[in-house]
């Protein structure tokens, strides 16, 4: 019976160790690519399968790679302009946006969806909310988007949830990379005609 037990338990840690036994909470967010002097919106989204809870957090930081050139923020306005995409509790409760860290930072926003209800069982799988993002005119290169920051991780309410980090690619348009090779061509074509 003892070797029994013990065999439980290390295929019971080998199952999570390896994400056989999938969370009954997740939070996630999509990767996505833009161009440089354009405006996006990440779109955090959720799932929970048939567990109690009243109310699920959102907390995102951009935070660049290194070698990345330019900007990649939330617009001028967080949390203003932050949205509420799908309600897991159809209308009770409430939404609001709010400025995670307290500095106004544009690398930092959150938001919070509570039910007016006790914790209830949940079924819920969708996008929950859009941040919209800006990259400066000169971005190019990878962001990483986590569902943590400094002051805490997103989550379902009393849930352990899974958090599903996204990167946002900026790079040049491919007519922008067009017109620099053509670009290139002519100036090659000039410096001939000069020899």
């Amino acid at each position: 019976m003892k070797n029994r037990c013990f065999a439980q338990v290390i295929l019971l840690t080998i199952m999570l160790a390896t994400g056989g036994i999938a969370q009954a909470a997740e939070l996630s967010i999509g990767s996505m690519s833009m161009a440089p002097d354009a405006v996006d919106v990440l779109v955090v989204s959720g799932h929970v399968d048939e567990e109690f809870t009243s109310g699920v957090m959102c907390m995102l930081e951009i935070v660049p790679r290194e070698g990345n050139t330019g900007a990649l923020v939330f617009t001028s306005a967080p949390p203003v302009d932050v949205v509420q995409l799908g309600d897991p509790w159809l209308g009770s409760g409430t939404f609001a946006a709010w400025d995670t860290d307290g500095t106004f930072s544009l690398a930092m926003n959150g938001s919070t969806r509570d039910s007016a209800m006790p914790p209830e069982s949940l079924v819920f799988s969708g996008e929950l909310s859009g941040f919209p993002i800006v990259a400066s005119a000169d971005a190019e290169g990878v962001w990483d988007v986590t569902l943590s920051t400094s002051v805490g991780d997103s989550s379902w309410e009393g849930i352990g949830t899974t958090l599903v980090a996204g990167t946002v690619r900026v790079v040049p348009e491919p007519s922008t990379l067009v017109l620099l090779a053509m670009g290139g061509l002519v100036a090659l074509g000039w410096w001939r005609r000069r020899k």
